[in-house]
């Protein structure tokens, strides 16, 4: 068997040959660099030379990049002058030499609040004299469901001064919690309450009942201890259910669900221990369960929401029944005080305030 090795390759360039360079590279490669290489100085210069020759040929652009920059320093320095910094003195929430002066706004509560003639007041409350009537000072109103309340003076005012205390003060009873329930339902608009979702003035106007879960024994003496001591608790009184699950749906899965105030769920309440679960309605407030930096800085009063939304309440009285009718406990048990914690003085930058705002 024999084998043909042709080449289909075209033949060679004119002037080529075989494996000779050919003449077009070969003229390259003759080439040399003649006199000196030129200097970076000169490099430097031609490259600025053409960058003008750039920048020339739009001049709009040009000055706008070079004066934007000057422009904005500028800004800057303005702002500097036109805001000052601001100082915050120490404070300390405690009053020198009078570690007892604690406010108590039950009292207050009590006096700001009546039943106007001709209605009879309910156990717990008291009926507005003639003095007040007569005096065109009182803010009536129809919401709560009590009729005839009044607050002597406006109830904005008593629901802000409420809200805003930021000194020692108790822990709010339930019929205090109730009363500033109600007030501020009723003084509060409604877009309000709603463009102040998870805030302290929504919490406080969130009027509604308290459920329970389980339905145990246990859990109804709870329930009804709250009833006995309370005169206004049998208002805001909810429902027992089976199961968290149920008392949850039951209180988030209607048209009514902003007319709750929280679901109690309680997991333990014995001689061993208590565990309870208290879920609050529009409170704003974080998951308990998890470890956190309350407030948003020095200065800022972070328990307001606490406050507002009733668990300081709940949490005071649940823990007061576990404590005497449950552990049995003897002893004299003190109202329970919330003291804002102090601080030292600081600076605030008003210039990087309105900068990072920016």
């Amino acid at each position: 068997m024999s084998y043909s090795n042709r080449s289909n390759s075209p033949p060679p360039p004119e002037g080529n040959s075989g494996n000779a360079v050919p003449s077009h590279i070969a003229m390259i490669q003759s080439l040399k660099t003649t006199g000196d290489d030129v200097s970076s100085f000169t490099h430097f210069v031609t490259t600025m030379k053409k960058n003008v020759l750039i920048k020339m040929r739009g001049p709009v652009s040009t000055a706008v990049e070079t004066f934007l920059p000057l422009l904005f320093v500028i800004g800057l320095l303005f702002i500097w002058l036109a805001v000052s910094d601001g100082k915050t003195d120490r404070t300390n929430f405690i009053k020198a030499g009078n570690p007892t002066d604690v406010a108590d706004f039950s009292g207050i509560v009590s006096t700001s609040t009546c039943i106007r003639s001709p209605h009879t007041p309910p156990t717990g409350l008291r009926a507005c004299t003639s003095v007040e009537e007569a005096s065109g000072g009182l803010q009536c109103y129809t919401q709560p469901p009590v009729s005839g309340l009044c607050t002597v003076g406006p109830g904005m005012q008593l629901v802000g001064s409420w809200l805003d205390f930021e000194r020692p003060r108790y822990v709010p009873g339930l019929d205090e919690m109730i009363m500033m329930h109600w007030i501020a339902n009723s003084t509060v608009s409604g877009d309000l309450e709603d463009s102040s979702y998870q805030q302290a003035i929504s919490a406080l106007a969130n009027v509604g009942f308290v459920h329970f879960a389980p339905d145990t024994p246990a859990v109804r003496a709870l329930a009804a201890h709250l009833n006995s001591t309370s005169a206004l608790f049998r208002y805001a009184h909810g429902n027992f259910y089976p199961d968290e699950a149920a008392a949850v749906a039951a209180a988030t899965g209607s048209d009514l669900a902003n007319l709750n105030w929280a679901v109690v769920d309680v997991r333990q309440l014995d001689a061993q221990g208590v565990d309870v679960v208290l879920r609050m309605n529009r409170s704003g407030i974080p998951d308990t369960t998890l470890l956190r930096t309350n407030g948003d800085g020095l200065g800022v009063f972070g328990a307001r929401n606490y406050f507002a939304a009733g668990f300081f309440t709940l949490q005071d009285a649940i823990t007061r029944y576990h404590q005497r009718h449950v552990l049995n406990l003897t002893t004299a048990m003190p109202r329970t005080v919330y003291t804002p914690m102090g601080f030292q003085s600081y600076e605030t930058s008003g210039f990087l305030v309105v900068i990072g705002s920016l």
